[in-house]
């Protein structure tokens, strides 16, 4: 009896575990075509690519925070207070946004290259 109930306790636990978010490092760039910055100069490029690098920090950095903040859930939620699970979430929207951002400063980057600008 009480393997069932561990076993059952682990499942579940996984199952709030998958439900975490993802760390910013974690979260794979969707294509951006770099045809969308081909009238672009090189220097509207350069500033174009530190907006959108300071956009990528900090959407990781909060998707880190929220991961580092599931995670002590996770341990609270299986050690001390189950319903500490139930406030575990992944945030989709911003794991979207991230992947964008990290789109455009691939696209940002082949385009500075296409150019030869110096970085």
């Amino acid at each position: 009896m009480y393997r069932a109930t561990r076993t059952i306790a682990v499942i579940t636990l996984a199952a709030f575990a998958s439900a975490c978010a993802t760390q910013g490092a974690n979260v794979a760039s969707s294509y951006v075509p770099s045809s969308r910055y081909s009238s672009a100069t090189c220097e509207s490029l350069a500033e174009d690519f530190v907006q959108v690098k300071q956009s990528e920090n900090t959407l990781s950095g909060q998707l880190d925070t929220a991961f580092n903040k599931d995670a002590a859930l996770v341990i609270v939620g299986a050690l001390i207070f189950w319903p500490a699970l139930f406030f575990i979430g992944s945030d989709k929207a911003k794991e979207a946004e991230l992947a964008r951002v990290k789109g455009e400063r691939e696209a940002i980057q082949r385009a500075m290259n296409d150019r030869k600008c110096a970085v």
